[in-house]
C-alpha cells in the first residue's frame, strides 16, 4: 500500500498558527475526529488526548530536524489514522535536538496493527526528512497531497537505519585528551562513542570497557576471582595512563559500520548476536548517525 492511500485530505491542515505544543496536538486530535474510522470506534477528544499525552510523557515525539510525530495505540481502532499539519512558524516541541518544528503528523494506531503503525511512522519520517521544504511550502491540502503522492512511499517496506538513527551526542577527535573523553562519556552516560577526524570521517571507537581495562593488568583477565588479593587499586594505573593519553591512543578499530539502508533485522542481529554496543551509520566513511539498543527499544519496541 502507498502512503498517500492511507491519508485523507480532510485530516490535513496547512500553514496554521499554534503558540504551544499542546495547541498543535489539540488541532491534530480535532482533525482526527473527522475520520470515519475514529467515529466508528467511539473514541472522543478526551480519550484520544489522554493516550497521546501519556505517550508524550514517556519521551518526546519531536524526532528532530523540525519534525514531530505524536502517536498512540488504541484497542478501539480498526485501522491506522493519520492527521497532518504544517505550521506558519517554528514551534517549540521539546524535540530531541531542541530544534523547533514546522511539520507534524499524528498517528492513531490500532493495538492489533503495531507493524503497520511502525511502517507508517517510518514512511512519514522519510517524507518529512527527504521532502521537508516541499511539505512546509505547501499552501493547501491539495498541494500537500501532491507532495506525498510524488514521494511514492510504500508502507510494506522494512524499517531501515535512516528511519531510527540518532545523531551522536558527542564529537570526539583523535587529539582529545582521554580525561576529557571519559568525562564527556560519563556526563552523557555513553558506553561507546565514535571518534571522527576533522572532516567527520569515522576513524575509531572508544568504549567504557576499554577505558576500565586500562587499569587492569593482563594476567588479571585470566583469573576467576580476585578475592585473594588483599589490596590492589586498578584506578591508580588508570589515572597514570589517562594523564598522558589521548583518544588516538586508546581507540579501537573493532567497531561495526552500517549504511542508511541497513534493515532492522540486520541491525538487531549486529546488536544482539554480534554484541556490538553501537552501530555507526556512515556515508562515504563520514559518521552521520548511530544506532544502539536504547534507540531500538525507544523507536521500535516502545514506539
Amino acid at each position: 500500500m502507498k502512503l498517500h492511500h492511507l491519508i485523507n485530505p480532510e485530516l490535513m491542515t496547512s500553514n496554521i498558527h499554534c503558540d504551544a505544543k499542546e495547541n498543535l496536538i489539540h488541532t491534530l486530535i480535532s482533525l482526527s475526529l473527522k475520520s470515519k474510522i475514529v467515529q466508528k470506534s467511539g473514541l472522543d477528544f478526551d480519550s484520544i488526548l489522554e493516550k497521546v499525552m501519556a505517550r508524550e510523557a514517556m519521551s518526546t515525539t519531536g524526532i528532530g530536524k523540525g519534525i514531530a510525530i505524536p502517536h498512540a495505540r488504541f484497542d478501539e481502532l480498526e485501522d491506522v489514522v493519520i492527521c497532518m499539519a504544517t505550521l506558519s512558524h517554528e514551534l517549540d516541541f521539546q524535540s530531541v535536538d531542541s530544534k523547533p518544528v514546522r511539520v507534524a503528523a499524528m498517528l492513531l494506531i490500532p493495538q492489533s496493527m503495531p507493524t503497520k503503525g511502525l511502517q507508517a511512522i517510518a514512511q512519514i519520517t522519510r517524507l518529512f526528512s527527504e521532502s521537508r521544504d516541499e511539505v512546509v511550502s505547501a499552501q493547501d491540502n491539495n498541494a500537500l497531497i501532491k507532495v506525498i503522492s510524488y514521494a511514492n512511499l510504500v508502507l510494506d517496506q522494512p524499517i531501515m537505519a535512516k528511519d531510527i538513527m540518532s545523531k551522536q551526542a558527542l564529537e570526539i577527535t583523535p587529539a582529545m585528551s582521554l580525561h576529557q573523553v571519559s568525562a564527556l562519556m560519563g556526563l552523557h552516560k555513553l558506553h561507546a562513542v565514535g571518534v571522527t577526524d576533522e572532516t567527520g570521517v569515522l576513524c575509531g571507537e572508544i568504549t567504557s570497557d576499554r577505558l576500565l581495562n586500562l587499569g587492569v593488568p593482563d594476567f588479571f583477565k585470566n583469573l576467576k576471582s580476585v578475592s585473594f588479593v588483599s589490596y590492589f587499586d586498578p584506578f591508580e594505573s588508570y589515572f597514570e595512563k589517562e594523564a598522558s593519553s589521548r583518544a588516538l591512543d586508546v581507540m579501537t578499530q573493532d567497531y561495526c559500520t552500517i549504511n542508511r539502508n541497513t534493515t532492522i533485522l540486520e541491525i538487531v542481529f549486529a546488536l544482539t548476536v554480534k554484541k556490538y554496543p553501537v552501530l555507526y551509520v556512515v556515508d562515504n566513511n563520514k559518521l552521520i548517525g548511530v544506532v544502539d539498543k536504547s534507540i531500538v527499544l525507544d523507536k521500535i519496541i516502545n514506539y
